[in-house]
């Protein structure tokens, strides 16, 4: 079977391409960048509080954090969770700021401060799995 190169699958202009081939998005519900479903446990804390939920979906950008008892818009946050890919299982610490609330369901938090070399993990990551690799196969 034949590999797509890491360049060549996960470029931000190739998922956004595939993307846009596979759904017409509405000027509203655009996204700037590539989500998938995940099911990813995240620790998160705010206002001296720490809570734990599970990431619905992920991009380079944010994440849809379900939990029961999601913090109001505009708080800041902390987050910390983990993704795998070929190398190990890789943690990311990363700020965020929640900027949408489904009471009683979670909440979304756009990162604000992300290590560059997270966030090209995160980006391999979300590629791969947009295009139906599993992260731990591509070296």
């Amino acid at each position: 079977m034949r590999r797509r190169s890491l360049r060549s699958c996960c470029s931000p202009a190739n998922v956004l391409a595939s993307n846009r081939k596979k759904e017409a998005v509405s000027e509203e519900n655009r996204r700037h960048s590539v989500r998938i479903a995940a099911r990813l446990e995240v620790r998160f804390r705010a206002n001296d509080v720490d809570s734990s939920g599970f990431i619905d979906d992920l991009s380079e950008t944010g994440a849809w954090i379900d939990t029961p008892q999601p913090l109001p818009v505009g708080t800041e946050v902390g987050l910390t969770f983990e993704i795998h890919d070929a190398q190990a299982e890789v943690p990311v610490s990363a700020s965020g700021l929640v900027v949408r609330v489904e009471p009683t369901v979670g909440m979304a938090v756009e990162f604000t401060d992300l290590d560059s070399e997270i966030s090209d993990r995160i980006r391999f990551y979300v590629g791969a799995l947009f295009f139906g690799q599993d992260p731990a196969d591509l070296a």
